[in-house]
């Protein structure tokens, strides 16, 4: 399931929000709703979530305070700003947000906005399989934060724990989707981690942890590429 955070001080905007998401799919979000940023922000200790549907103008934290405060420990959570002004629009594109809806939010508004982000999400489902010490092992791609290589060796970076396998270059690319990225000849890491950008070091971040890759002279170019496609999939 995708865990949903709805947070609105209207009553009615979560009312509705909460009825569109449920005529969608009823049983595809777990949905929690929210009439106080204060509250949500206060939940951010206990859970963790895959989408935020905010308004902009709330009392205690505006949206955006809220979605700031938000990516400096996680990148991951996906946000959908919900207003009834397009000024903010310029604003709410630099917290790195999945999109931006105007009230009134109807399903016609909404369910496209839905199938982008299934879409979207979908990629983080599949599951990197591998064997060690004879044993099948399989991890959820969104689990992965970086393959470590030395040699022979493959470490799994997780957030909880670091695998370890056995395998080439070549085998272990092959067995990616597209949002990983080579950065170094002893680096693989996964997009969706990805924090800052600088001329030799990229950062990850797990919500947790910051971890800094070095980018190898002949990755450069094409990290940099990449990752600006995957900003623009997202925008």
């Amino acid at each position: 399931m995708i865990k949903i955070a709805v947070c609105d001080d209207d009553l009615a905007t979560t009312v509705t929000m909460e009825r569109l998401l449920r005529m969608y799919n009823s049983e595809l979000f777990d949905i929690h709703v929210f009439t106080s940023s204060k509250k949500l922000k206060k939940s951010f200790d206990n859970d963790e979530y895959d989408l935020l549907l905010l308004d902009i103008q709330m009392p205690d934290f505006s949206g955006i305070e809220l979605a700031k405060f938000l990516r400096e420990t996680n990148q991951q959570t996906l946000i959908i700003f919900l207003t009834s002004f397009e000024k903010y629009m310029p604003e709410v594109f630099s917290i790195r947000t999945f999109d931006y809806l105007l009230k009134p939010i109807t399903k016609e508004k909404l369910f496209p906005v839905l199938n982008r982000l299934i879409n979207y999400t979908e990629a983080d489902e599949g599951r990197f399989i591998f064997t060690f010490n004879k044993n099948l092992h399989s991890l959820k791609f969104r689990e992965i934060i970086y393959f470590e290589k030395n040699k022979k060796w493959v470490y799994i970076h997780t957030r909880n724990k670091i695998h370890k396998a056995i395998m080439s270059n070549a085998e272990l690319l092959n067995k990616l989707n597209n949002n990983f990225l080579q950065c170094h000849n002893s680096y693989i890491l996964n997009t969706k981690y990805v924090c800052k950008l600088s001329s030799k070091l990229i950062t990850l971040s797990d919500g947790e942890s910051v971890i800094e890759l070095p980018i190898g002279r002949k990755f450069s170019d094409n990290i940099r590429k990449e990752l600006l496609l995957k900003l623009k999939e997202v925008l």
